[in-house]
């Protein structure tokens, strides 16, 4: 299956989304996105999650691909977005904006922590 995630980042902070509870990895945080559906690019499928999830409006030229993982059955695709946006927690338990070292505490999901690792890497060859 393919899912898409947005690594959405503003200054030093990325935006972390918290699952419901009582669903599947209830309370686990993740960076946002979901299923893409047939038919969709993933930058298609990241925009229209991201407008449903967050009620954020984006385009799919906004976002640059730092790669993808294989976790299990899911091939998440992750695509940085970096700009202020004003997110809503429609499907989420809660949205934090937090520093690459404070998620390194909190309860990721695996696909995304190795991610997250990605977009360090990227930003340490450009520093």
């Amino acid at each position: 299956m393919d899912v898409v995630c947005a690594l959405i980042k503003w200054k030093e902070k990325l935006l972390l989304a918290q699952r419901p509870k009582g669903g599947a990895h209830g309370l686990c945080w993740e960076f946002p996105g979901g299923k893409v559906e047939h038919g969709e690019t993933d930058e298609e499928a990241l925009c229209r999650e991201l407008n449903e999830e967050l009620r954020i409006s984006v385009s799919p030229d906004e976002f640059q691909s730092i790669g993808s993982v294989q976790t299990g059955s899911i091939h998440l695709h992750g695509f940085v977005l970096a700009r202020k946006v004003n997110p809503l927690p429609i499907e989420h338990q809660a949205l934090a904006w937090l520093t690459p070292k404070d998620i390194s505490t909190m309860d990721l999901a695996p696909g995304d922590r190795v991610l997250l690792s990605k977009l360090q890497s990227i930003s340490h060859r450009s520093d």
